[in-house]
This record gives structure tokens, C-alpha cells and sequence, in this order.
């Protein structure tokens, strides 16, 4: 039975992309926010990241671990389906984890999420390696 992944894995999944301490973020589909905690890490006090999720109550459960594990970096949570054109600030980089397997076309998002990130921007996607589509991944990456 594979184990379970932990924080120290998914910091481990983001770390090369992360290639300075601060800024702006946004994490798309964020969930309860793994990522997110995990990208807090990683960027450290006074950064900023926006977490977007169209669950409420998973973005509610982001902000309470959030406020206790991260306190001094700033968390926006909101509710809204990445899969439409965002109104956010100017971007340092952005995560997809684990969310694009849900959108079957992925050009136009994608298109969407460019002209969120500053030029040179990072966008840090982690999805399954997985080619054929299955209940839990709709409509893979590859």
C-alpha cells in the first residue's frame, strides 16, 4: 500500500519552482489548500497568496490552518471556478495542483491564467501521470 503523502512531500513537489521567498501567489483549485499550506511554506512571512476554489467550506477550512500554522502570510480566499477569466492582481506565479485533470479544455484556461502572471511568472502545475481518463481524473493532462 503506497503511503500517504505529507506536507513535507508536497513542499518537496513545489520546491524547484519556487525560485524566490515572497511575493504574490494564487493557488487554482485549491481545495482545503495541501498546495496552499505548502506554498506558504515555501514563500515564507509577507508573502501573499489568493486561494480560489468554488468550495466554500474548503476554502474555510484553508483560512483556520492557514491562520494557525502561517499566520504572517497573507491568505485571500475565493470563491469562484478558475476555469473562468479571473479578476486578480498582477501574479508572481501560479499552482495548479491537481486540477486541471478536471477541465476538459485546458487551452483557454490556460490562456486565462497567463495573463495573470507578471512576464516571467511561474506556473507550477502537478498532476497524476495518468493518460487515460477514470473517475478521479476526467480528463488527464498528458
Amino acid at each position: 500500500m503506497p503511503k500517504a503523502v505529507n506536507h513535507a512531500d508536497l513542499v518537496g513537489l513545489l520546491r524547484d519552482g519556487i525560485t524566490a521567498r515572497g511575493g504574490k501567489w494564487a493557488d487554482l483549485g485549491a481545495g482545503e489548500g495541501a498546495f496552499t499550506l505548502a506554498l506558504a511554506d515555501l514563500l515564507g512571512p509577507g508573502a501573499h497568496i489568493t486561494a480560489v476554489d468554488r468550495d466554500r467550506g474548503s476554502l474555510r477550512q484553508l483560512v483556520e490552518q492557514m491562520g494557525r500554522r502561517f499566520p504572517q502570510t497573507g491568505l485571500d480566499a475565493v470563491v469562484a471556478d478558475f476555469t473562468r477569466p479571473l479578476e486578480l492582481a498582477e501574479l508572481d506565479g501560479v499552482v495548479m495542483a491537481n486540477s486541471l485533470h478536471f477541465v476538459r479544455e485546458k487551452r483557454p484556461v490556460l490562456a486565462n491564467v497567463r495573463s495573470l502572471l507578471r512576464p516571467g511568472g511561474s506556473l507550477i502545475v502537478v498532476e497524476y501521470g495518468s493518460d487515460r481518463g477514470n473517475p478521479w481524473v476526467p480528463h488527464p493532462f498528458s
